[in-house]
């Protein structure tokens, strides 16, 4: 696996972070009604569900980066496991990570687990049938396996079996993170609830080009920001209600001074409760707003591989990310991890 931008202290960065998520009490429907006295930027973040995943889904891209399939993989079902948590806890639509699929799909086949491979490219294909690489991991691993059956099914669904792999080739897989995913701003009545907006991005893909020729461009496999607002929609009628029974809990608090102090100290009391009121506005604020994924097979040798990011009318968005000289040898995979905040 050759990669660029490993970050042996981010992984220890994002390992501490998802283990002081997993140790604050996950949010329960019936969330509790907070710190009446001061706001909730006092009590302990515990991050949004998509952030407690991703959390793990990059501390797999930065173990990957740094060539530790295992650790990587490790960090794929934490993932994985704490989505389960979360989702068990939730109503509403179940929303899986195809990224984080395709992205434990990938590390299984790199390690040479082709069975365990299977299973997540056929989970990724449910949520994301256009990527174009799965048709025929799917053909070729069920092919692989003596899977005849099965074989035959994704042959009559594909309308082909998997393509031939030319002599003397290898593959390039890139891995983008694109753009920064929305930011908490205040907002509600009297600017006490948080608010989500997005980010402009001029990034829509990136294009990769191989010795000067174009290959192919990413897709996207997770939209983030299309996943943080759905989470601020199934969340903004419990926030309301929290924030209805603290602010009641304020006035009964204010209602008791004034009975027993008078009025004066009554007011002067609701006053200071009221000025501490504001949003919660802490957030990851480095998130990409999507990853997106590529997959191209070339001859083996040395090639400059340049991946240009492009806005949706497919021009040049932001400068390119140069790969002078990339050696891919025959069989083998490799892996390209980008970043654009463009």
């Amino acid at each position: 696996v050759d990669t660029i931008h490993p970050h042996p202290t981010m992984s220890e960065a994002l390992l501490e972070a998802g283990r002081l998520a997993e140790s604050i009490e996950l949010i329960q429907v019936t969330e509790r009604a907070g710190t009446v006295l001061t706001n909730e930027t006092f009590s302990d973040y515990r991050g949004e569900d998509y952030e407690r995943v991703l959390c793990h889904t990059l501390a797999a891209l930065n173990f990957l980066a740094l060539g530790d399939l295992q650790a990587a993989q490790v960090e794929c079902r934490r993932a994985e496991e704490v989505h389960k948590k979360i989702r068990a806890l939730r109503e509403g639509p179940d929303r899986l990570n195809a990224f984080a699929l395709y992205l434990s799909g990938l590390c299984y086949e790199l390690a040479g687990q082709p069975n365990d491979a299977l299973i997540d490219y056929k989970a990724c294909w449910e949520l994301a049938p256009g990527f174009p690489p799965l048709p025929d991991h799917l053909l070729s691993l069920t092919k692989r396996l003596g899977m005849s059956q099965e074989h035959k099914e994704w042959k009559t669904r594909f309308g082909r079996d998997a393509a031939p792999v030319p002599p003397g080739t290898g593959e390039v897989v890139v891995l983008l993170e694109a753009g920064l995913a929305p930011r908490k701003l205040p907002g509600g009545v009297l600017g006490i609830l948080p608010r989500l907006e997005r980010v402009p991005a001029l990034t829509a893909s990136g294009r990769l080009l191989v010795d000067e020729v174009p290959a192919a461009d990413t897709q996207v496999l997770n939209d983030v920001a299309d996943w943080a607002e759905a989470t601020h929609r199934e969340r903004e009628t419990l926030l309301l209600a929290k924030r209805a029974a603290i602010l009641a809990g304020k006035e009964l608090i204010a209602h008791q001074v004034e009975e027993r102090h008078g009025d004066l100290w009554g007011w002067a009391t609701r006053f200071f409760l009221y000025s501490l009121e504001k949003p919660d506005l802490r957030h990851w604020r480095t998130l990409p707003a999507s990853f997106q994924a590529c997959r191209v097979r070339v001859a083996a040798g040395t090639h400059a591989l340049l991946l240009q990011p492009v806005d949706p009318a497919g021009a040049p968005a932001a400068e390119p990310v140069l790969f002078p000289a990339v050696e891919v040898a025959e069989g083998r995979v490799v892996v390209l991890i980008a970043r654009s905040v463009q």
